[in-house]
């Protein structure tokens, strides 16, 4: 680094240009080397809190659904064990080349895994009690998330797609909370 910096700021001769390209080349070349370890590390990180949080939504939903007659309030739990599995592959899905300016920290928006999970699960939480109470239906094919408190698949495959798109769903609950609340 510091030969980059004199080869392109020092003496007569200095060449900001060639230093520049040099600078990249060496970007290029830590990236090259550095990328794939930092994006599994941080796979890693996520994917063991997303399983745990996920497996342990998951054992309390179908404890709800054998112990108890509260089917809704285990469907949500299963909501929000698809959101866990769901924000994982969304990072997966997202970060699939590593940039330079990544390596260091690799979500933009610098949230850590278990926050991440957290905030994410609880805006799940909203769009799930939206569509229980019926408040927005949704039409998939032949189903519809007005069914999401009794059907176990369709709560799994509403929280991972709404943990898959993690990234939007900040804006789209606060959307949506305006229209609901313009009265």
């Amino acid at each position: 680094m510091l030969n980059l910096a004199r080869v392109g700021l020092v003496g007569e001769h200095a060449s900001p240009e060639l230093a520049a390209r040099a600078l990249e080349s060496l970007k290029s070349d830590i990236t090259a080397s550095e990328a794939g370890r930092v994006k599994n590390r941080y796979m890693k990180q996520l994917g063991i809190r997303a399983l745990i949080s996920s497996a342990a939504l998951a054992l309390v939903g179908a404890l709800l659904c054998i112990w108890t007659a509260t089917r809704p309030v285990a469907c949500i739990a299963f909501v929000l064990a698809g959101c866990m599995a769901g924000v994982w592959l969304s990072f997966g899905a997202r970060k699939a080349v590593l940039r330079f300016e990544d390596l260091h920290i690799p979500e933009e928006d610098r949230l850590e895994p278990v926050i991440r999970l957290v905030f994410a699960g609880l805006l799940t939480l909203v769009i799930a009690l939206l569509f229980s109470l019926k408040a927005i239906v949704v039409t998939m094919g032949a189903t519809s998330t007005d069914q999401i408190t009794s059907d176990v698949r369709l709560a799994v495959l509403v929280g991972m797609l709404c943990g898959f798109s993690e990234q939007v769903l900040s804006t789209r609950v606060a959307k949506q909370a305006g229209v609901l609340l313009d009265f």
